[in-house]
């Protein structure tokens, strides 16, 4: 038998870089818009102001903020409203 292999451990608070892919179709300043509004829902601070690029079609554009996140609750919740909102197509 092989020994078992420990789980990461991950110690909060942690500081990361975010990165958000979203439909276009609203517009920059709709979409971080509301990006800032998950953030402030959930106590996130957004340590320097997002970076975005769009895809070559311009259908997508993937923004990417310095955040950081106190517990593994959070990060689940800020996860969660993320994937429910109708313009996220992926976060990582």
């Amino acid at each position: 038998m092989s020994p078992k292999k420990k789980k990461a451990e991950i110690k909060y608070p942690l500081i990361f870089d975010i990165k958000i892919i979203m439909d276009s179709q609203s517009g920059d300043n709709r979409n971080i818009l509301e990006l800032d509004n998950i953030l402030e829902d959930l106590s996130i601070k957004l340590n320097r102001n997002w970076l975005s690029k769009k895809s070559k079609t311009g259908t997508y554009t993937t923004y990417t903020g310095n955040i950081t996140v106190t517990s593994q609750d959070q990060m689940h919740e800020l996860y969660h409203k993320l994937k429910s909102h109708p313009s996220v197509k992926f976060a990582l």
